[in-house]
């Protein structure tokens, strides 16, 4: 049992916690990963640094924490983008973005090229009018940036080791522990991206192909395709690649970007608004007041939610930073580019989070449409950064999505349960339980009422959020349950391939649980079975016998 497991008590729980901090914390391959991931979150920030200023997005004079957020972020997605488009050799569904970001870079770099000569002039000319009071002012944002990113990597550390203390613990006595399936699932995810590049959520069947199944499916990517990156570049086992070296960073990120809008929203310099969107970031959460059905207790915060969201959760934090700042921006086809290909970046990173969006961003756009031919006859008036940009989105999303299709890929692990029936009380209750310990989700139509005139483009962002989570709601609801990897093996169309029980059928190949977290090993998931059985997939799926057994596996 891990400390996550939520038996036998809270004195037990801490208990277990501590012990198992107590492992993670003498294990020289935890801390050899969590260097990695030092070394990894430096080279993004660098680089996302310069990339976000070149493209304009980012203000050379920006905050610590604002330029640590936005650079992250910026280096997190092009990075992901670019590796997961040259990795694939193209399949991937990231390729027209990585195009967009290059695209962006490149038109940036011809623009500073070109301005070069006059920039160059007018430092000379602001150093000769006030040169005693320039070399004051950069030191201490200098000292501030450092500052905050030692900071930064404190907390990578100390995410790291809450992770290995809980959900990736480190193994013992030649096995390894798994607080769950889906932190194997998703570990085992990214190293079948690193060796195969085919973006199929199903390959830890041990099946290349499934009848019924596309060859490549939509799924959350992103952050499968950075722990590849670990897993290929550095030799990282999958679990820590994911938990040690992705996760952490990508949290920091997100929190950071959090941290920046609520200073930039509530328009202040206050490090205290600062440090307060960080910290709701990374644990608000519902409250149960009231004991309820499982998912009324399943939320978290983004430390753990960041398991299920990953990089798309990054990707609209940078689009909604971006929605904040663009009306300062020179109009430019770099920044417009840069800030589309962010964008569609949401599609391969979260299909499901894209497809929220899309409500959300339609949603306010339709209202926004309305009010003006009401009041005007005529359609909103774009201002030339805007225009741009919204053109680059377009062409970005769309390009995504056809070459998507092109590709092969296609929503193949979703099913729904029959036997349960939609909007029952399971759900209702759920909610119920969850609105009754959210109060925070109780300001968003406060927020919008005041903001609606002063701040229209705040009032946007609180009404696209509300539209979200309404659609959220409903469609898990319509949904009748939450769906698992398991239904990709009810959705092939192949009754023979069923879920195998616990353990492991005899004759089947056993598992071997390396260090932190599988290199060659395979987790006992839904449709597991050894990639030995790969030439016998049509077998089984026809019902007959594969290396001397029938897979008769079946759903719970």
């Amino acid at each position: 049992m891990t400390a996550t497991s939520g038996k036998g008590g809270p004195a037990l729980q801490w208990q277990t916690l501590a012990t198992e901090f107590a492992i993670t914390i003498a294990n020289g391959e935890v801390w050899l990963s969590i260097g990695e991931a030092l070394l990894f979150g430096g080279v993004v920030l660098l680089f996302g640094i310069w990339v976000a200023r070149s493209a304009g997005l980012l203000a050379s004079d920006a905050p610590a924490g604002e330029t640590v957020g936005v650079g992250l972020a910026s280096g997190l997605m092009v990075l992901a983008a670019w590796w997961a488009a040259i990795w694939s050799g193209g399949r991937s569904s990231f390729t027209p973005v990585a195009i967009g970001f290059a695209l962006a870079i490149a038109l940036a770099a011809a623009r500073r090229a070109r301005r070069s000569a006059a920039a160059d002039a007018l430092a000379s000319a602001a150093a000769g009018i006030d040169g005693d009071e320039t070399i004051p002012t950069r030191s201490p944002r200098r000292r501030s940036l450092i500052f905050t990113a030692v900071a930064g990597a404190v907390f990578i550390v100390a995410v790291a080791l809450l992770y290995g203390s809980t959900m990736a613990p480190s193994p013992r006595d030649g096995v390894q522990p798994i607080e769950a399936r889906d932190p194997a699932f998703y570990a085992v995810l990214g190293a079948d991206l690193a060796t195969t590049g085919t973006e199929a959520n199903y390959l830890p069947s041990g099946f290349s192909e499934l009848p019924g199944l596309p060859p490549q499916t939509w799924y959350h990517w992103g952050e499968l395709w950075l722990a590849s990156a670990a897993i290929t570049i550095f030799g990282t086992a999958p679990l820590a690649a994911r938990f040690f070296v992705v996760l952490p960073v990508l949290l920091l990120a997100a929190a950071a970007l959090t941290g920046t809008l609520v200073r930039r929203m509530a328009a202040t310099a206050s490090r205290r608004a600062y440090l307060f969107g960080f910290l709701a970031c990374v644990f608000l959460a519902p409250i149960p007041l009231i004991p309820g059905p499982f998912f009324s207790v399943w939320t978290a915060g983004l430390i753990f939610g960041i398991t299920v969201f990953g990089l798309a959760a990054v990707a609209v934090l940078l689009a909604l930073y971006s929605v904040t700042v663009l009306g300062t921006r020179r109009p430019a086809w770099a920044l417009a580019g840069f800030v589309g290909s962010a964008v569609a970046l949401i599609v391969p990173a979260h299909v499901v989070i894209a497809l929220l969006a899309l409500v959300g961003v339609g949603s306010v756009w339709t209202i926004r449409i309305v009010q003006s031919v009401k009041a005007t006859r005529r359609l909103p008036i774009v201002s030339p950064i805007w225009r741009r940009t919204l053109i680059a989105t377009g062409i970005a999303l769309v390009a995504t999505v056809v070459w998507g299709l092109f590709t092969g890929h296609g929503l193949g692990g979703s099913a729904l349960s029959p036997s349960v029936s939609p909007f029952n009380a399971s759900w209702r209750d759920s909610i119920a339980v969850i609105a009754l310990g959210a109060g925070a989700f109780f300001a968003i139509p406060v927020a919008w009422f005041l903001a609606r005139k002063e701040a229209p483009v705040h009032a946007d962002i609180y009404l696209g959020t509300l539209v979200n989570s309404w659609s959220s709601v409903r469609s898990h609801g319509a949904r009748g349950s939450v769906t698992s990897t398991c239904s990709t093996c009810s959705s092939a169309g192949s009754p023979s391939l069923r879920r195998r029980s616990r353990p492991p059928l005899p004759g089947c190949p056993g598992y071997d649980y390396g260090p932190l977290g599988m290199r060659d090993s395979r987790p006992l998931h839904c449709c597991s079975a050894s990639r030995s059985l790969n030439s016998a997939s049509a077998a089984a799926s026809s019902g007959s016998k594969a290396s001397g057994q029938t897979i008769t596996h079946h759903f719970p």
